[in-house]
């Protein structure tokens, strides 16, 4: 009677387990799978929207101030993803968006290659950070691209140069977003602030431009200045510098 009894549980037990996995499965195959390099995206980060803009001024500022702030509150995190050998997956409401990675089997040869890398996740504005890079006649580029994770609406922030901007870093109530890209050889250096509203979508603010330095790293000093580390010889040694106040040149 007891091993009747055990019988009748673990086959419970199993068809259970079984429904259960079936609804997952059917659940995660119905969703429609999108390719993100089909879909449109908005672009923000234009030089000629920063040149009609008021510019940001910076001063100098001693070592230990920049070193005792402390800028992680809202800061992007790994979150983990879906993925396997060829594609990253996000699920976005009734849809899945596929992002093409990288050909590991093919390097050395990259010419006319398009794929995307995985960078992290804002929990604070609920967006997903991919860069995405091509290389055409040798020569290669990338973007940055935030993808909001409610509506699956895809941000293009513009770089100056060929490649994507570094990491961009969210002020401390989320109204602005921050972000900086240094020339690849001589010095010089380029930041944008964006403004973000409520809705979650960024439009060009301020920025600040210099032939004489590159950046090592930027962090927010309270909502409306930012600290800038930078250096005019390779990272030798540096110098610490404050912007003037967002609101300032309203």
């Amino acid at each position: 009677m007891k091993q009747l009894v055990l019988i009748l549980l673990l086959s419970i037990s199993f068809a259970s387990c079984q429904e259960k996995s079936t609804k997952e499965h059917n659940e995660s195959t119905s969703k429609i799978l999108i390719n993100v390099e089909k879909l449109e995206k908005e672009s923000v980060g234009f030089q000629n929207k920063y040149d009609s803009l008021p510019k940001l001024e910076i001063n100098q500022i001693d070592e230990n101030k920049y070193l005792t702030l402390n800028s992680d509150k809202n800061a992007m995190t790994k979150l983990s993803i879906k993925e396997d050998k060829k594609y990253y997956y996000l699920g976005i409401d009734n849809e899945t968006f596929q992002f093409r990675k990288e050909e590991q089997s093919n390097k050395q040869s990259r010419d006319g290659q398009f794929w995307y890398d995985y960078i992290g996740f804002y929990p604070s504005i609920n967006m997903y950070a991919f860069s995405s890079n091509s290389v055409s006649e040798s020569l290669g580029f990338s973007d940055f691209e935030l993808i909001n994770k409610k509506n699956g609406k895809i941000y293009q922030i513009v770089s100056p140069g060929d490649d994507r901007i570094e990491n961009p870093i969210l002020s401390v109530h989320n109204n602005y977003l921050a972000y900086y890209h240094n020339n690849v050889y001589e010095n010089g250096c380029f930041v944008g602030i964006l403004t973000i509203d409520t809705k979650g979508n960024f439009k060009e603010y301020r920025s600040f431009q210099s032939d004489n330095f590159k950046i090592n790293e930027i962090k927010w000093n309270n909502e409306n200045s930012i600290l800038l580390k930078i250096s005019s010889n390779n990272d030798k040694t540096f110098d610490y510098y404050n912007t003037t106040s967002l609101i300032e040149k309203e």
